[in-house]
């Protein structure tokens, strides 16, 4: 349980680094010489980059409830 769950949160987090690499720092760039194509490259971008996310997500909840049932862990949910 400890590996698949420790494997999930480093894809997860390697996700994210490469995420904001690709989709988030091409806007960082960005000035007011830019132009509308280049912009709408950079949204067309991160929209790529992001399309995964759940798929992350999901996967490090259901590594980390996993983990919590094999040792006896509960996991409490966040109340807003």
């Amino acid at each position: 349980g400890t590996e698949k769950f420790k494997l999930a949160a480093q894809n997860y987090m390697k996700y994210e680094i490469q995420m904001i690499n690709n989709g988030v720092m091409p806007f960082a760039r960005m000035n007011s010489t830019t132009t509308d194509e280049e912009f709408q490259i950079a949204i067309n971008n991160m929209m790529e980059n992001t399309k995964d996310e759940d798929m992350h997500v999901q996967n490090v909840k259901k590594e980390q409830q996993a983990f919590a049932n094999k040792n006896g862990l509960k996991i409490e949910e966040v109340k807003n």
